[in-house]
């Protein structure tokens, strides 16, 4: 049977030499289920990864160790079908993010998890944005109440819409605006607060029925209302990712991929390479560059600029057609 196993490489990157150096590499296998990490924090010289495993019921994963790797603890809840997509740290304790499957609605609700210190459970608060709503990113203010950012569908789930808003730690939300602009399907990948007060959206966007995509950046003002949007493409590729980050002269930049299309419509996606594109203020393209092959398929998925203005990026290349 296959199984993956949850793992995460601890890097410290000097700022000086850029040279990376991995204090330690673990595996942490449980109960014999496909385990996945999809955030990371530290907490003091402790480091606490949100996932999920998903063998028979996906349930929320909370594990924490000591700063060599050593397991504090790992907790492991069931809400119903439920799913994290990140998290932080909260007060004594902990915050994640993600959705959970209503009955009663028939589709994803949206939910935060509290716990404490110990990994314990504190209380979960469901929060109903709109018709099959999920969270995929949130920022924890300094009042603790959130900015989150989602997607909801329509009930036939034929159009993704992202949405932004605010809400508190009993789940009531305090504004929220929604920025579907098309009759295609978009998807945000995540949100990042900016110097003037508002916040900048990454993410992807179905341009033709054909089956490409493009990026986007969306840039919202503090209540979440729409200043402006770019689109960042070329005909006959298809770009994927669209993970912003906001660079410490108030531009931005933005992590993806590049991917061939193979065929006619509706088109599959091919070998592509790593896409990095630096933009202003105001999202006018500075520069764009390529990385990688294309007999691979590869991607960033993130890119931070690092004290001397260069940029560090993390992603992932594999073979996708050769079984390799």
């Amino acid at each position: 049977m296959q199984k993956s196993i949850l793992y995460f490489i601890l890097l410290f990157f000097c700022t000086t030499t850029l040279v990376a150096q991995k204090d330690f590499h673990k595996l942490y296998d449980y109960q014999n289920e496909n385990d996945f990490g999809t955030a990371i924090s530290q907490s003091n010289n402790d480091y606490i990864v949100f996932g999920n495993s998903n063998s028979n019921l996906t349930r929320t994963k909370f594990l924490k160790v000591d700063s060599i790797g050593n397991n504090l603890f790992h907790k492991e809840y069931l809400i119903t079908n439920d799913e994290i997509n990140g998290g932080g740290i909260w007060k004594n304790g902990y915050y994640a993010f993600g959705s959970h499957y209503d009955s009663t609605e028939g589709a994803r609700d949206s939910h935060f998890f509290f716990i404490n210190g110990n990994g314990d459970s504190s209380k979960v608060i469901a929060i109903d944005f709109a018709f099959n709503d999920r969270i995929s990113d949130a920022i924890l203010l300094a009042d603790s109440t959130f900015i989150v950012l989602g997607l909801s569908t329509d009930t036939n789930a034929n159009d993704t819409k992202p949405f932004i808003a605010r809400v508190d730690s009993l789940g009531t939300i305090l504004w929220q605006e929604s920025h579907d602009d098309s009759t295609l399907a978009q998807y945000v990948k995540n949100v990042a607060a900016t110097a003037d007060g508002g916040y900048i959206i990454g993410g992807e966007e179905y341009e033709t029925p054909q089956g490409w995509l493009d990026l986007f950046l969306l840039k919202v003002d503090s209540v979440g209302k729409l200043e402006w949007k770019k689109n960042y493409g070329r005909p006959g590729l298809s770009e994927f990712s669209g993970h912003v980050t906001v660079c410490k002269n108030g531009e931005y930049a933005i992590a993806g991929s590049i991917v061939n299309l193979i065929g006619t419509p509706p088109f599959q996606t091919g070998d592509g390479q790593r896409g990095l594109r630096r933009v202003d203020s105001v999202g006018n393209l500075i520069w764009e560059k390529d990385f990688g092959t294309t007999n691979y398929h590869e991607q960033f998925t993130l890119a931070r600029e690092l004290s001397n203005g260069d940029f560090i990026c993390a992603g992932s290349s594999f073979h996708t057609y050769n079984n390799k």
